[in-house]
């Protein structure tokens, strides 16, 4: 009858001291959910179906973080112990927990009973003094669980899980779904003893507005469970049923494809980075998708390979730019299992507008005779492209000169921006001389020698070089040196 002989010296031992009490426990069984305090209370019921005096110890685990528990009393306001419950033939135990605390308590119980103790649990919602109830039964852990679910019409299903086990368990999870599509799902692992709750909707995103059935399993020890369903308004439970044997749902897995390759931007004028996506038409397998990349241009780099990490569907890489001089299509392609997919990224040239202040010349006049000096220049450049279009100063009262200039595109060597030297027509006149321009030339170079977020500023040296010859007079030079400062838009 025993299995050997410590156990029956034990359930003499027992027989001894307690009379017909039946010490030696012939089953254990899992109630999945305890909850106490923030509007919820939980009653828990034991019934003895036979006709001889049984008896029960209920053990509690209390959930902290990360499925973790800790021994737990729960506040039961009908007996100060649950260890050593007698319960007589047909008889039926109460226990209810106060419910008053403001925070939300919430664990697991373990109930070791006689073979004829059956248990079940009441939970009772009281959100603002009108109390909801849903009851579900004790139950013996099993390697697998399945759970109906209905997220459909406003409708939400939650759900505890139990570790009862004394080592951490790995749950593998799939669903079925009414329409009989498939998918993979992700469950935590479990801590030894460990508990974990949630919605259906926020743990498996795939379920949101979706009715079917969800299948739980462990390659070893056992798990329990407990499902409830609320519309918002009410709440009841959801059976749960333990299962031995291999999983029923099976989950077609799709190969993955690269279904596209996306762009943060469709172009870029100078040096950029531009975030780039991957996407697969399925999750990548065990051990992740290697997607290869390539760029048909050298002014857009991209990384040789984009790892896309198993379980995903896409990953994220850089494009770096370097500037054009004239406008350029770059193909960005993205491989994966002999299939590919492109998209584009135009590089443009880049654009910048510059302006000047402060700027100051010496004048000199060649052949001596002419007034000279220094005075301010005026200068008007075409924001687009830095082009000078106007020059013109004076030098004491009596001279006068203007210039006009086009063509003033520059390069830019380091720090350095250097203007093309400029050439054109022009006039100058001292008194009332009028000179008329044979030659005239303007060269200034700018020196970096700050950067902001938008602009960049410096100094500006330079030199000019006029010549004329007044009517019926010999030829005139005006020469000089010019000082100031700029700013230049970054492009």
């Amino acid at each position: 009858m025993y299995a050997n002989r410590s156990t029956f010296r034990r359930c003499a031992f027992g027989l001894v001291l307690v009379s017909a009490i039946t010490l030696c426990h012939a089953q254990t069984l899992i109630i999945p959910q305890v909850a106490d305090g923030g509007g919820w209370r939980t009653t828990l019921v034991l019934i003895n179906t036979s006709a001889t005096t049984a008896s029960a110890n209920l053990n509690f685990y209390m959930e902290l973080t990360g499925g973790a528990t800790q021994a737990w009393n729960p506040p039961f306001v009908d007996a100060s112990s649950t260890q050593n419950l007698s319960l007589p033939g047909g008889g039926t135990l109460f226990l209810h927990t106060a419910g008053t605390n403001s925070d939300t308590s919430s664990g697991w119980g373990q109930l070791q009973a006689s073979a004829g103790v059956v248990a079940y649990a009441v939970f009772t919602w009281s959100p603002g003094g009108t109390s909801q109830d849903g009851t579900a039964p004790a139950m013996a852990s099993a390697s697998r669980i399945l759970v109906p679910f209905d997220n459909t019409a406003g409708l939400v299903t939650a759900i505890a899980v139990v570790n009862p086990t004394s080592a951490s368990e790995s749950v593998s999870a799939a669903v079925e779904f009414a329409d009989g599509s498939t998918s993979p799902a992700a469950l935590p692992a479990i801590p030894a003893q460990g508990h974990i709750q949630f919605l259906f909707p926020s743990q498996f995103p795939q379920t949101a507005g979706k009715s079917g059935l969800m299948e739980f399993y462990v390659s070893s020890g056992s798990l329990a469970s407990i499902a409830l369903r609320a519309n918002g308004a009410a709440l009841t439970t959801s059976p749960v049923y333990a299962e031995t044997g291999p999983p029923i749902i099976t989950v077609q897995t799709a190969v993955a494809q690269v279904q596209s390759v996306t762009l943060s931007a469709t172009s870029a004028s100078g040096a950029q980075s531009i975030q780039g996506t991957v996407l697969l038409t399925a999750a990548a397998p065990a051990g992740g998708a290697v997607v290869s990349l390539s760029s048909s241009s050298t002014a857009a780099t991209v990384p040789a390979i984009v790892n896309i990490p198993a379980g995903a569907t896409s990953a994220t890489f850089t494009v770096t730019t370097s500037a054009v001089s004239s406008t350029q299509t770059a193909t960005i392609t993205a491989t994966y299992l002999g299939n590919s997919v492109t998209t584009t990224l135009s590089l443009v040239p880049p654009t910048s507008s510059s302006w000047f202040s402060n700027l100051t010349c010496a004048v000199e006049f060649q052949p001596v005779g002419y007034p000279s000096g220094s005075g301010t220049i005026s200068v008007d450049p075409d924001p687009g492209s830095a082009t000078f279009s106007a020059l013109a100063f004076a030098v004491g009262a009596e001279t006068e000169i203007n210039l006009a200039f086009s063509n003033g595109a520059g390069t830019n060597s380091g720090n350095t921006l250097t203007f093309n030297t400029l050439s054109a027509p022009g006039a100058f006149y001292s008194g009332s001389t009028n000179l008329s321009v044979s030659n005239g030339s303007l060269s200034l170079t700018l020196t970096q020698t700050s950067s902001k977020a938008t602009y960049t500023s410096g100094t500006v040296t330079g030199t000019f070089s006029l010549t004329g010859t007044p009517a019926g007079g010999a030829a005139v030079t005006v020469a000089g040196s010019v000082t100031g400062t700029y700013y230049a838009t970054l492009p």
